[in-house]
């Protein structure tokens, strides 16, 4: 049986968290990398659901929308079972949602070097000190350091989402020096959080799966 193909950019974003997913379900894949040039030439071929990256390619369908193919094969290890840890589970991925937006949008893609860099004193200033103390809090609330989940008991998307675009962020090839003594300044147990699973729980993924790309 072929492997599952796993359509996106040569980069983490949101590949990076279906890798994740798929790692945690013991289920190994193909790559099929795209540039912008390259994509732009086959968006259209009939393969590409909405004419979007990234898509999955497993079981005989085309599985697209990244929410939705973490949370099938989430659900496979632990679903959520009451309305208090589904809050808390829209509450990251929303919450996580737009932070990596900001970041993505306004500093990694803006439109110049000026912009990038008033982007980055906003974002050193303001928007990574709001975000990661609302998370620190929530995760001295849910006693996730000790549990390695930030919602119940078991892998969640949002546990993936964030253990993703923060050590993308803040942690993969020195992106940028000024983040990471931020973020433990102002968020010391998201720090402690995210190196003490990754060591752990996640290990398998974030130690020997996981490759560091330039974005």
């Amino acid at each position: 049986m072929s492997l599952p193909k796993l359509h996106y950019f040569e980069g983490h974003g949101r590949g990076d968290v279906i890798k994740f997913a798929l790692d945690l379900n013991g289920i190994e894949w193909e790559d099929v990398f795209y540039t912008v040039p390259s994509f732009e030439a086959v968006k259209t071929s009939g393969l590409f659901p909405a004419k979007q990256l990234p898509i999955l390619e497993y079981e005989g369908q085309v599985m697209n929308q990244t929410k939705a193919i973490v949370t099938y094969f989430c659900n496979k290890l632990y679903s959520i079972s009451d309305s208090e840890k589904g809050y808390l589970e829209a509450w990251y991925l929303e919450s996580l949602g737009d932070f990596s937006d900001k970041f993505y949008v306004e500093y990694i893609f803006g439109p110049n070097e000026e912009a990038k860099e008033r982007s980055k004193k906003l974002f050193l200033e303001e928007i990574i000190p709001t975000y990661y103390k609302q998370f620190e809090k929530k995760i001295l609330e849910t006693n996730a350091i000790d549990s390695h989940y930030l919602v119940g008991d078991g892998p969640t998307p949002a546990t993936l989402y964030f253990l993703s675009i923060t050590t993308a962020i803040f942690y993969d090839g020195g992106r940028d020096k000024d983040f990471l003594p931020t973020l433990k300044e102002h968020a010391p147990k998201v720090v402690e959080y995210v190196e003490t699973v990754k060591k752990n729980e996640f290990s398998h993924y974030f130690e020997k799966t996981r490759k560091v790309y330039p974005f």
